[in-house]
């Protein structure tokens, strides 16, 4: 099984991030290392890298294990804005969907600060986006064509 989770949020703004989670000499790691062989990141959960806890956090291996096939879960992930920024707009939103109203002025507020963390209103960022995106697909969907 291949799977590409894409987010945006994490990282430095416009600049994409590949991680996968598999243990180096795991066979899934040595694939995602040769499909994506040069942007790359293998942390782990466990690392103390805010990106890494944020995106992979325990359990992401687990929920794609068991398939009886090969598991080679990838996240692609686009920056935005600074990691506190990001996970204040985070706390703000769960904020208001449990105890606000999302109609209000408050809500509304919430909500565009929200919006600006995940997606950047410049063009040069979303043609980065767009263009790394689509280069990181077309290799993944390369690598699962590719016979083994």
């Amino acid at each position: 099984s291949d799977y590409l989770d894409v987010h945006s949020g994490l990282g430095p703004c416009g600049v994409l991030s590949l991680f996968q989670t598999a243990d180096e000499g795991e066979e899934a790691a040595d694939a995602a290392r040769s499909w994506f062989p040069t942007v790359l990141r293998a942390d782990r959960p466990g690392s103390s890298d805010p990106v890494t806890v944020g995106v992979l956090g325990p359990g992401l291996d687990d929920e794609l294990a068991g398939t009886g096939s090969l598991v080679v879960p990838v996240v692609v992930e686009f920056g935005t804005r600074d990691v506190p920024e990001v996970f204040s707009a985070m706390r703000a939103d769960n904020w208001l969907h449990n105890h606000g109203d999302p109609t209000s002025a408050v809500g509304e507020r919430i909500r565009a600060d929200m919006r600006d963390a995940f997606f950047v209103e410049d063009e040069g960022w979303r043609r980065a986006v767009a263009d790394d995106g689509l280069r990181t697909v077309r290799a993944a969907l390369d690598a699962v064509a590719a016979p083994p």
